[in-house]
């Protein structure tokens, strides 16, 4: 399935991850003049295969509030009362989650697009059945009275019912864990990591 854009999105960044025994090619559509960007999502076979993409989901966040992985495995700060900024991995899940790869495009000097790949460390050897992609984008915009700088988040999570098993029972685990030993605030920064 194709995706179909208007004269919005004028930008294109394309990356290519590999996911089980195939690989999806990622489009992240954006503007140089607006803080908004789109996923554009297409599935490859790495060699001739009769395989078939069953029991795979795609979930794509605007409101990165919604997204489980972003509230418990992330630390991500409020900007003007909103979600806008990544600041590192969370300290409970150093041992489990991992940024594969950091990518920055950037379009002038305030304005720039930040994609951070995040994976599940090996669990029962299906290190590849979880991709989560964050995008962070960042702009100064002039038509705001006072030329104002705004950042937004958002993301792409593709996983099998596996890896969602896997981090729902952490989740659960840890919100436990967390509720008994006060833990909930405790984080990691990027400096730190």
């Amino acid at each position: 399935m194709s995706l179909t854009l208007g004269k919005s999105f004028d930008r294109q960044y394309k990356m290519r991850l590999p996911f089980k025994d195939f690989f999806y090619d990622v489009g992240v559509f954006y503007n140089t003049q607006m803080n908004f960007n789109l996923f554009d999502i297409q599935a490859v076979l790495k060699y001739n295969s009769d395989k078939e993409f069953t029991g795979i989901t795609i979930n794509m966040y605007k409101n990165i509030e919604t997204s489980d992985f972003c509230h418990n495995c992330l630390n991500l700060d409020y900007i003007d009362n909103r979600l806008s900024k990544f600041n590192g991995i969370k300290e409970e899940w150093l041992d489990d989650v991992y940024c594969k790869n950091e990518e920055k495009v950037k379009i002038s000097a305030n304005n720039y697009l930040r994609i951070f790949n995040f994976k599940i460390k090996n669990y029962n050897n299906n290190v590849n059945d979880f991709i989560y992609l964050l995008v962070e984008r960042k702009n100064y915009l002039k038509k705001y009275r006072s030329d104002k700088i705004v950042t937004t988040l958002s993301g792409l999570q593709i996983s099998t019912p596996a890896s969602i098993e896997y981090f729902t029972q952490d989740f659960k685990n840890f919100k436990t864990y967390n509720e008994q030993n006060d833990l909930s605030q405790k984080k990691i920064t990027m400096d730190e990591m």
